[in-house]
Order: structure tokens, then sequence, then C-alpha cells
């Protein structure tokens, strides 16, 4: 697969461009996707838009590699994992989402840690990890798949505690009713994410969102 468009009323709204690497020496390897770029395509040109119509960039992990820098010797393929999805905004990266995962699962996320990377040199967009340019956590059940809750940080610090509520599953229909969002829970948070005397917990509730 090299790009996917996705239409609106038969117009092409946006195009999403596969980048594999090569995984024998001279071949194109279609097994591990290291990028995909989306570009917002309305009004322009599909086949080739502009750098300013970027919309986000999704990169994957190496096999063998993770956030450790270590070369790794697992059972899994982590080139299946994503490393960090970038958000853009007329171009322009400005928000910057790095993913870590549960141990021995490929596609299991643990949680991800968001980061604000507007203000940052281009070369800084892509590496920092600063926690001073966090804005927030989130927690994934054991799943892998579902949102537990997401703190929302000022720096390391948690200032705000969204806690996902799930439906129970309805066993006399196909669908799994337990992946679905019942409500949302936002409460008032303290205490620091990388501290085992201060780790962030809930206060006051702020709302419920049904």
């Amino acid at each position: 697969m090299d790009f996917i468009t996705e239409l609106d009323g038969g117009e092409v709204k946006y195009k999403s461009v596969y980048t594999y690497r090569s995984t024998v020496e001279g071949e194109a390897g279609y097994t591990q996707i290291q990028l995909i770029v989306k570009y917002k395509s309305s009004g322009v040109d599909y086949e080739n838009p502009p750098q300013d119509m970027l919309e986000s960039l999704v990169a994957y992990w190496e096999d063998n590699k993770d956030w450790t820098g270590d070369t790794l010797d697992t059972e899994i393929d982590e080139s299946r994992r994503v490393k960090f999805v970038m958000g853009y905004e007329e171009g322009i990266p400005v928000t910057r989402t790095d993913y870590y995962y549960y141990a021995g699962a490929v596609e299991k996320i643990e949680y991800t840690l968001s980061y604000d990377v507007e203000s940052l040199e281009p070369i800084q967009k892509f590496s920092e990890n600063d926690p001073a340019y966090l804005t927030a956590k989130t927690v994934y059940k054991e799943d892998g798949q579902r949102v537990s809750h997401v703190l929302v940080l000022d720096n390391e610090e948690a200032i705000g505690w969204n806690e996902y509520e799930y439906r129970d599953d309805n066993s006399s229909t196909d669908r799994d009713e337990s992946k679905q969002i019942d409500y949302i829970l936002q409460f008032y948070a303290s205490g620091n994410i990388n501290s085992a005397i201060n780790p962030p917990v809930k206060n006051d509730l702020k709302i419920k969102i049904v």
C-alpha cells in the first residue's frame, strides 16, 4: 500500500502516504512501516499536496528498539509499534505524543506522553523530552486498548484527572459494548507523575460528561 485517500461527498479530503523500511538489502521492503504522513487535500492537488497542508505524521519503531535506546532481544516485532505521532498546524509541528507499551505485547499500549512542541526548534520537536513541555499522560487499561484515565499536566505536575467509565457488555448483541465509553468524570488532581512519594491523586470532582 502506497497511500490512502479519504473522501467526503466524492471529494478528496485527506491523503495518507506510507513510507516503508528496506528489510532486504537492495530491495524495497513492504513489511515494516516507517512513516505515515497525512495531508489535508481539500482544494489542492492531492497527488502532490503542499507542505503547509500536512496534518499529521506517525513514526514507527524499528524491530528490537524502544525508548531505552538498547537493542532488544524479544520474540515480538517492535516495528509494528507506533513510536510517536506529530500533530501539525499549517505545516508546522505543534504537538507530539510518544507511545509506551506493555512488555511482551506488540500493540498493547500502557501509556502515552503528550508534549507541546510548538515553541521548540525544528530538530528538537522530534527528540525533546523535557518535562517542561508535557501536557498530558494517557494511561490505558490492561487490555492496551481502552483508556483508563488522562492526567492533565503542567510540566510533571498533575492538575486534572479525566477518568473513563465503560458500558457493560450486552451478550444479546454482536457488539462488544464494554469498549464503548459510558461517561467521563473530570477531577481536579495533584501530585507528580515521576514521584513515588507524591504520585498523582484525584481530588474534587469537577464535572461528569455523559
